[in-house]
């Protein structure tokens, strides 16, 4: 007997490498042994047959039989059969295979290929299920393929990487999906091959294509067209988990960072609840609301109604708790979105229609308020598109390496384009925000920048950061608890420039409303090319609207500022103002081309538009920038008021704001600009009363560097965990080993969010006072060699 522990990784036996020859390249049949391995295991299993059978199809033939009893809840588990077969970039092929399944039918099995990508200076692994799913039980099906090197060129032609110069299908696999503990599963396998695809296999692929169409109407949301949505996935939920401290406390402490970077809507908040269920999980959803509403969020609600969390669940029991939280809070003014299933696969059958059905569900229950999911590759988007209200595209492309290897400048990009050709009603993205210690790095402030204009540029409204909020540096994806503190209270290089884009994005970004973007704009743009993709370093694109055009220019390189001659078409700039949105700068655009520098990374956003409607989009623009400022300048100002500290500069300043703006006209831009620069006096004149009062001055200070140090310590444990790549070994050490410092690291932290709340509740003295204990155990955290 075999016992696979959570993520379980076998190696696979291997053959030499060469070059196929046309027709199969590779092909079993089972007669002389199994060279099916486990490969990975997604929770603990039992193998109890690993074997060649008689079994086969064919009579008097043998078959290979494999059999598995979950001892946990196994979400995934992979058998997989060794090819190592070289291919010619011009070379065709698909999978193919007998299967035959013993299992309850909410079990999934596919056929997949683990495959390796040789780009021109670029080297790709990747897995997934290429086939569908099995529907029947106790009978042999024919699993088939389409054409999966059409994939791969189309993955290419996303990441922007050519010559594709050849790949290496390195395995075959059985991708066995949802078997619940106590399950057995018994799966034989035949035939398996690797060859060229005829002209019969494109017809039946194409039939079976076409059989996975939804057959479904998304309901119409109109507000939606005027949301631009600006925030981080991370919830307070999720960001409590590891901390365990009061929610109250937490919020609070959130809420003055989302006002710092003017994020409004966060994500994924209750997810807990469709795991834990029962009345006192649903109750906690609520309080979690109320205090999100306190603070002017928008969220989306998890209500995951799968069994990935809870596979002994019976889909009944699991669409009845759905039933009971939505009908709950369905009124409630923080809901935004009801949030399911996250990042569904369109080869598998078994999630698309658990997709569809979860959504139906909540629907009918709530037409009010859109269902949304996170898709994160090119397929699902493409398949997903025309179904989802808002296309949410979760792309993670920074890994350990440089950004030239990880992730060319055009994905971002690409995925956008790919949701509008198929259909989307509107997109938003979700930048990589995080790293964890797995393959991940946190991305360079020029990355960040990239990843958040280009999906604008493309005409998404809106930009959600992810991160993996407060994981121990042990977990597989933990990284520092910083990141949200990186992410969220503007330190450190990112956290610079998400301060940065938040004086930006979410001030210009509503501009997009209402405008849609056009695919192959006569726009031709005169720049340098980056060298290792031979692609111009600078893009600009156009959405149009119905009262003005947008045009986003971006520096697609991460590396180096560029400069680049844009020429619009006469018939697009005729009789129009042409203003540079970010400079607040009407530009001289005769004859219809003018100059743009940018930093790297950088984007700059344009309109154009008549005078009267120009007049009207920027006074938008500073009335936003005052509504965020003074919602921004009030929280200010109670904690002030809150350490007695003496703000009656600060508050007459504010109100000769508030008088402009109750003068402003929403068609002139001049008063808004002036109620919007005397809030930033406001501010100005409040920061110089902390800094005058003393006892806050030096609370504040110590504080921030007391942060900093405990973040120095995190990133040094994340470092030394990501230096070790078992996963077994890396939670013995920590939990083992470096277990007094994770320790004491996550006790710092809670250090920081008591004191740190103790000063914005006004408790000066207390945090004073409590800050030596912290500091004498920040001092023993390791934050260097």
């Amino acid at each position: 007997m075999l016992t696979a522990v959570v993520v379980a990784v076998a190696v696979l036996l291997s053959v030499p490498v060469s070059v196929t020859a046309q027709g199969i390249s590779y092909s079993n049949d089972f007669e002389e042994a199994n060279d099916l391995r486990l490969w990975v295991a997604g929770g603990e299993i039992e193998v109890e047959a690993l074997e060649l059978c008689d079994e086969a199809p064919a009579q008097g033939e043998r078959c290979a039989k494999v059999q598995f009893s979950a001892l946990s809840n196994s979400h995934y588990v992979y058998f997989a059969a060794p090819v190592d077969q070289r291919w010619e970039p011009g070379m065709r092929f698909l999978v193919d295979g007998m299967v035959k399944v013993d299992a309850p039918e909410y079990v999934s099995v596919s056929l997949g290929i683990n495959r390796r990508l040789l780009f021109d200076g670029n080297d790709q692994e990747g897995n997934g299920p290429v086939t569908p799913t099995v529907e029947a039980r106790g009978e042999w099906v024919r699993l088939l393929s389409g054409d999966v090197s059409d994939d791969f060129r189309q993955q290419a032609a996303v990441r922007g990487m050519s010559p594709l110069v050849e790949w290496t299908v390195k395995s075959v696999y059985l991708h066995i999906l949802g078997a619940r503990e106590g399950d057995r599963v018994t799966v034989w396998l035949d035939d398996l091959q690797v060859r060229e695809p005829t002209d019969e296999d494109a017809r039946q692929w194409a039939l079976q294509q076409a059989e996975l169409a939804l057959e479904h109407d998304t309901p119409e949301y109109p507000w939606l067209d005027e949301t631009f949505a600006w925030g981080v996935t991370g919830s307070l939920e999720g960001q409590n988990r590891v901390l365990e401290l009061p929610d109250e406390m937490v919020a609070a402490i959130i809420a003055r960072d989302y006002k710092e970077n003017f994020f409004d809507t966060t994500a994924r908040l209750g997810g807990m609840v469709m795991q834990r269920h029962g009345a006192e999980a649903i109750e906690q959803v609520g309080r979690l609301l109320d205090l999100t509403a306190q603070h002017d969020m928008r969220v989306q609600i998890s209500t995951y109604i799968t069994g990935y969390y809870e596979p002994n669940v019976p889909r009944e029991e699991l669409a009845a708790l759905a039933e009971r939280v939505v009908n709950r809070y369905r009124d409630h003014p923080a809901l935004l979105a009801w949030y399911i299933v996250d990042e569904p696969r369109p080869e598998l059958d078994i999630l698309r229609d658990h997709w569809l059905w979860g959504k139906q569900i909540i629907e009918a229950l709530d037409p009010q308020h859109p269902v949304m999911s996170a898709f994160n590759n090119a397929k699902s988007v493409a398949m997903y598109a025309p179904y989802a209200a808002v296309m949410q595209i979760d792309w993670y492309p920074i890994g350990r390496g440089e950004f030239a290897g990880d992730y060319p400048a055009v994905t971002n990009a690409a995925m956008c384009e790919i949701a509008w050709a198929n259909g989307a009603e509107r997109v938003w993205f979700i930048p990589q925000a995080y790293a964890d210690v797995r393959k991940r790095r946190l991305p360079t402030a020029a990355e960040l920048r990239l990843m958040t204009w280009q999906p604008l540029a493309c005409g998404a409204t809106g930009i959600l950061f992810y991160s993996h909020q407060s994981r121990p540096v042990w977990h597989p994806w933990g990284g520092s608890w910083a990141i949200n503190d990186i992410l969220l209270r503007r330190t450190g290089e990112i956290g610079a420039e998400v301060e940065r884009l938040s004086r930006e994005v979410p001030i210009l970004g509503p501009v997009l409303l209402g405008t849609k973007w056009v695919a192959d704009a006569e726009i031709e743009v005169q720049c340098e090319e980056i060298p290792i993709y031979a692609l111009p370093a600078v893009r600009a694109d156009l959405s149009r609207g119905s009262d003005y055009d947008v045009i986003v220019v971006t520096n697609q390189d991460v590396k180096a500022a560029q400069t680049a001659m844009i020429t619009l078409p006469d018939t697009m700039v005729a009789g129009r103002v042409l203003c540079d949105l970010n400079e607040d700068n009407i530009i001289d655009h005769a004859p219809a081309e003018f100059h743009v520098t940018l930093e790297p990374g950088e984007g700059r956003m344009f309109t154009l538009s008549g005078p009267q409607e120009n007049n009207a989009i920027r006074a938008g623009i500073f009335l936003r920038r005052y509504e965020k400022l003074r919602r921004l300048f009030e929280v200010e100002l109670a904690e002030a008021r809150a350490c007695g500290v003496d703000v009656a500069a600060a508050e007459a300043s504010m109100a000769m704001a508030a008088q402009v703006h109750a003068d402003a006209d929403a068609t002139d831009p001049v008063l808004p600009q002036a109620a919007a620069m005397q809030v930033g006096r406001a501010r100005e004149a409040l920061q110089e009363a902390l800094t005058a009062d003393e006892r806050y001055s030096a609370a504040a200070k110590r504080l921030e560097a007391y942060r900093e140090r405990v973040g120095l310590a995190s990133d040094r444990l994340t470092e030394i965990a990501a230096q070790i790549g078992d996963e077994s070994e890396r939670r013995a050490l920590m939990g083992g080993e470096m277990k007094p410092q994770t320790d004491a690291l996550m006790e710092c932290v809670r250090d920081w969010y008591r004191l740190r709340y103790a000063l914005m509740t006004g408790e000066v003295d207390r945090c004073l006072q409590g800050l030596p204990a912290a500091e004498a155990r920040a001092e023993g955290l390791v934050v260097g060699d």
